[in-house]
């Protein structure tokens, strides 16, 4: 019981998610979409655009297509 009670102010702010990210360059990550998604302060940053919010580099998927 006292370990219940003892979280129960926490409980009272909100908090963001936990996400993992790799921060490491990625060409392919950062060229595949047109707006690249950022880490802000250790947020990230929710896209603003229609549906998802991401636009794809249609042009850039052809530098990674494989036959």
């Amino acid at each position: 019981m006292a370990s219940v009670t003892n979280n129960q102010p926490w409980m009272l702010f909100p908090r963001p998610v936990m996400l993992e990210w790799d921060t490491t360059p990625n060409p392919m990550a950062t060229d595949l979409l047109k707006n690249p998604l950022r880490l802000i302060d250790g947020l990230l940053q929710v896209p603003e655009g229609i549906g998802i919010g991401v636009e794809v580099n249609e042009e850039a998927i052809k530098n990674y297509l494989m036959e």
